[in-house]
């Protein structure tokens, strides 16, 4: 709903200028919301943290999450029927959710199905970290994707319009397009920008973007190096999963990855500990916004490294 998302925009941008302890407080009670709901409705979550002798008044903190199991993608793909919330199962039964597929690249592909509500947030946080790489959304963005995203009613508007790359084209046939839009903002995997990048630099080829963007993929520091010489632009990279869309982003200082931390629960654990800072771990997340699947201390797959510095951005 276009006025929903307005609305959740302006609150993201908010969001992220909060107090430390406004901040705190807004993540507890989201926290709280998710385990509640999920104890209340979703009858794998309600059998799993009963047989771990869990009780719902013992969930008061995020940091309180920790006393519940991890629940793996294995799990999740065993029981889906299960995980559909009991209260929300009218708009599963009638098509009224958003669907998307993960690409099955770290085990065996999920389809994850998302409430409107949440998926009007994600599309917020989402912006957000656009916004933060510089993007205008009322300027079109190139986007390189297996498959076109239906257009929205905003998106008709000039609003976040896309231009869609499809995966499944040669790197010669994507170069060819991208020289033909010559548009000034780029939303790339990493790798397949590195590779196109290289032949840019081989061949003398001049693309000039305002803004670029790199995500799904790690980016090292030569594939950084060798794409902002191609393309004589400062690269953005994000951190970003089907199951909760964007996780983090870099601002303009690159001194790491900015948790959605309104969105998601990011953990990155070791023997089910917190890391400490340098050291790496797997990544451990519980969302907060979809109710409709919600997945609560999911390991995804992936593993991080915990930043030892605060970025001066503030």
């Amino acid at each position: 709903m276009l006025l929903r998302k307005l609305y959740f925009i302006r609150k993201v941008l908010k969001q992220q200028w909060m107090k430390e302890n406004d901040f705190k407080n807004l993540q507890n009670r989201k926290a709280r919301s998710i385990v509640r709901h999920a104890f209340q409705n979703v009858p794998f979550y309600r059998k799993k943290w009963k047989e771990a002798g869990v009780r719902l008044e013992d969930i008061k903190t995020v940091e309180d999450l920790d006393k519940l199991p991890i629940v793996t993608r294995k799990e999740i793909l065993q029981n889906l029927d299960f995980l559909i919330a009991e209260n929300l199962k009218r708009w599963y039964y009638v098509g009224d959710f958003v669907k998307r597929a993960t690409s099955g690249t770290t085990g065996n592909p999920l389809e994850m199905v998302f409430d409107k509500r949440c998926w009007d947030y994600y599309d917020a946080v989402y912006l957000r970290a656009l916004m933060a790489a510089g993007y205008n959304p009322r300027k079109p963005l190139v986007y390189y994707w297996h498959e076109k995203f239906k257009p929205t009613l905003y998106n008709r508007l000039g609003f976040m319009n896309k231009i869609f790359i499809k995966s499944s084209l040669s790197e010669d046939e994507q170069l060819n397009i991208l020289q033909r839009l010559n548009t000034e903002y780029i939303y790339y995997f990493g790798g397949i920008l590195f590779s196109i990048a290289k032949k840019m630099n081989y061949l003398g080829i001049e693309i000039k973007p305002k803004v670029l963007i790199t995500h799904a993929e790690v980016l090292s520091k030569r594939m950084r190096s060798v794409i902002e010489k191609a393309f004589n632009t400062e690269v953005f990279d994000q951190y970003g999963t089907t199951e909760f869309d964007r996780l983090g982003w870099e601002c303009d200082l690159h001194t790491g990855y900015h948790v959605d931390a309104d969105s998601i629960h990011l953990q990155i654990l070791k023997d089910n500990e917190q890391v400490s800072a340098g050291e790496k771990g797997s990544v451990v997340i519980t969302g907060f916004s979809n109710f409709l699947l919600p997945l609560i201390r999911y390991d995804i797959g992936d593993l991080a490294v915990v930043s030892s510095e605060k970025c001066g951005c503030g």
